[in-house]
């Protein structure tokens, strides 16, 4: 449908500053098919620095997800979940899933960042939605007044808890051997060269910018 009443798909790139400040430095707001969302968070994870992607992964998300898998995107969140084979806690699941015990969790940390003043944004879409999340008595859950939509307030909520858990994250990306591919190397040599040729212009333009 396409009716102004019906959730939108909420996508944001935040940057982590010193001490757990984060800021959000852009967002799209849409209703694109899940598909398409999956093709736009590579393509923007890729412009910005191949930026670590966690899209939520509950209902049309798996659609969203399946393409970013395709795409071999090096960076993507992988959510801790218990192996209740071995007893022990595991990063084997792709993607941020919203859950019973996971929403208050991440609206727990969300909560205490802003309270911190940690979090910086910019758009007046999400500081509306925040303003309007209220206590919903009748089911306990934090959700958007009647009428009002929530889908940027979620978004940095999975964001804030994300950025949470990148240290331990790199932590343990950080005790393993990690060996570059052909592919890699092959880009990079493609970079060098491409900065050579051009002097560095299209480097100095886009820092001209602000944008590197």
């Amino acid at each position: 449908g396409k009716g102004s009443d019906l959730d939108k798909s909420a996508v944001g790139v935040f940057k982590r500053l010193p001490e757990g400040y984060l800021e959000l430095v852009c967002c799209y707001y849409g209703r694109p098919e899940p598909d398409e969302v999956g093709e736009f968070m590579v393509t923007i994870g890729e412009y910005y620095n191949w930026a670590y992607l966690a899209p939520e992964v509950n209902s049309y998300g798996v659609g969203t997800l399946r393409v970013i898998r395709h795409s071999v995107y090096p960076n993507l969140y992988r959510r801790q979940e218990l192996n209740r084979a071995t007893g022990s806690w595991q990063r084997n699941q792709i993607g941020w899933y919203t859950s019973s015990s996971s929403r208050p969790d991440m609206i727990a940390t969300t909560k205490r960042m802003l309270r911190l003043g940690r979090l910086i944004i910019h758009d007046d879409i999400l500081l509306g939605e925040l303003q309007s999340l209220v206590h919903n008595e009748k089911n306990g859950k934090v959700e958007a007044q009647r009428g009002e939509h929530d889908d940027a307030a979620i978004m940095l909520m999975i964001a804030s808890q994300v950025s949470c858990e990148i240290p331990e994250i790199e932590a343990e990306e950080g005790s393993k051997a990690r060996v570059k591919t052909g592919a890699a190397l092959a880009i990079e040599a493609w970079d060098r060269q491409m900065e050579q040729d051009t002097g560095g212009s299209v480097v100095n333009d886009l820092a001209g910018l602000g944008i590197f």
